[in-house]
């Protein structure tokens, strides 16, 4: 049995939306948000976003999927082309997505970055690295 309210669509699957040519016309590489669906023997409903593939440009429709593997993009959510199956990886330039559906947004790269970059100086080892060519320094002085 199907999820049924009254703010979602029920699907027989993402590959039946129909996505008019007003919205293709409308498609760009940040995904949009399209509307409230369920599918069968789902429990609730999500929302689908329309995107333009980067791949083989193509307008698609998908819902949130998580979460990626793919080495330093791990632990991303990411929506699935419908022609060519590209995966749009939603790191930090895609907050807007994250926020609208609820979820803490990926550090962006910088900050990441700075974070890690303090973390690693200010460890242990690191430190006790400083002091010795600190030492070394001052004893050819």
């Amino acid at each position: 049995m199907a999820h049924e309210c009254p703010r979602c669509t029920f699907v027989a699957n993402r590959e039946s939306i129909y996505i008019s040519p007003q919205w293709k016309a409308k498609a760009v590489y940040e995904p949009l948000t399209f509307g409230v669906y369920t599918m069968k023997d789902w429990v609730g409903h999500t929302n689908f976003y329309l995107f333009k593939c980067s791949e083989c440009q193509q307008a698609s429709v998908d819902y949130l999927h998580g979460y990626t593997s793919l080495g330093s993009l791990s632990g991303l959510l990411f929506l699935s082309c419908l022609h060519c199956n590209t995966k749009l990886v939603l790191d930090s330039h895609y907050k807007n997505v994250y926020e609208s559906e609820g979820f803490e947004p990926p550090p962006s790269p910088a900050s990441l970055f700075f974070k890690l970059s303090w973390k690693r100086l200010l460890s242990v080892g690191s430190l006790m690295v400083i002091i010795v060519l600190l030492l070394l320094i001052l004893l050819k002085l």
